[in-house]
């Protein structure tokens, strides 16, 4: 086993990482993700390069860290829980692993694994059965892989329970909807919330933290009110985006109708990009759907809020917008 500080060193192609899967009564405590490509520069706009990496989750789920011999580290795991459709759990993504993913072992990649395509899609095959690309993520997030390689553990082996537990949440999530007024309580004046959004750092893009960091450090400075009012504003204009004529105009993960597979996270990051390009891109965007700038995603916006408070106060920010802006939730923008 790896030291916590060899792991540190700049990630290599066939590198193998376990990352923590949720708590549950299995006892199973690992995933495992394997490196299939590090450090390759890619663009976005007028950025500089930044390096980002082709990862992908295998198949291996364990009580244990894998032992380096395992065969399922070199198997890609597919997809299949609800409307997924054997799609390879891959994705491209920046940074490093956290302290919470152990380094296992870097082994050879296979002239099949070296022929994944290093660019941005959907991840799913053409009618030729080609991917062209797949999923950018932001910064490496190993509770989010883990998470796709339980999904799919517990469709295999408890498929009635996981489905009665995605329906629950699914109800509770309407309800809340429903009972929502879908109005901000008391929301940041415009010129103050762009003029914090206008601070963000598109210099280290690549690093969401990084990025984030000038309007962090500014928000955290004003007062408990200010930052729930920078909340509730942001959740708005999340929640005016969402809307079906928008969502048809995001790129490759566009929605197409009701039978097509359609991520409503992606549609979500995607409106976060748009809010984080500032105010003309925005308004512009708002007034003409098809002005929807296609195949970006900024998640790291929608904890913005919550880490200024936490620096502001030493406390996790408990707070429910008056807009939700959840995907789905602006029903008039999908009537």
């Amino acid at each position: 086993m790896k030291t916590k500080a060899s792991q540190k060193r700049p990630l290599q192609d066939g590198d193998v990482f376990a990352v923590p899967l949720p708590p549950n009564p299995h006892g199973l405590r690992y995933a495992a993700v394997r490196v299939l490509a590090a450090n390759r520069p890619m663009s976005f706009g007028k950025w500089p390069a930044t390096p980002m990496h082709l990862i992908a989750v295998t198949r291996f789920v364990g009580a244990d860290v894998p032992s380096a011999s395992d065969p399922s580290l070199l198997q890609v795991l597919q997809l299949h829980h609800f409307r997924l459709r054997g799609e390879e759990a891959i994705s491209i993504c920046a940074g490093d692993f956290g302290d919470e993913s152990r380094y296992v072992c870097t082994r050879p990649l296979s002239p099949i694994e070296r022929a994944y395509p290093f660019s941005v899609g959907d991840g799913r095959p053409d009618e030729h059965g080609r991917v062209k690309g797949y999923p950018l993520c932001g910064n490496i997030d190993a509770a989010r892989l883990g998470k796709e390689a339980w999904s799919e553990w517990r469709w295999w082996n408890e498929r009635e329970a996981f489905e009665a537990e995605v329906a629950a949440c699914r109800a509770e999530g309407e309800k809340r909807i429903a009972e929502q007024v879908h109005e901000p309580k008391n929301p940041m004046p415009d010129d103050e919330f762009w003029a914090l959004i206008d601070q963000l750092d598109w210099s280290r893009e690549g690093d969401d933290d990084a990025v984030l960091e000038p309007v962090v450090r500014a928000l955290a400075k004003r007062t408990v009110v200010d930052i729930k009012a920078f909340a509730e504003t942001l959740a708005h204009k999340l929640f005016q985006l969402d809307t079906c004529a928008h969502a048809k105009e995001i790129g490759e993960d566009a929605w197409k109708d009701e039978d097509a597979f359609f991520s409503v996270d992606t549609f979500l990051y995607a409106r976060c990009a748009v809010v984080a390009n500032g105010r003309e891109v925005y308004e512009r965007a708002l007034a003409a759907p098809e002005e929807m700038p296609k195949d970006v995603e900024f998640e790291a916006l929608l904890y913005l809020a919550g880490s200024a408070y936490e620096r502001r106060t030493g406390k996790e920010l408990d707070y429910s917008t008056g807009c939700d802006f959840e995907t789905f939730s602006n029903r008039k923008g999908w009537a």
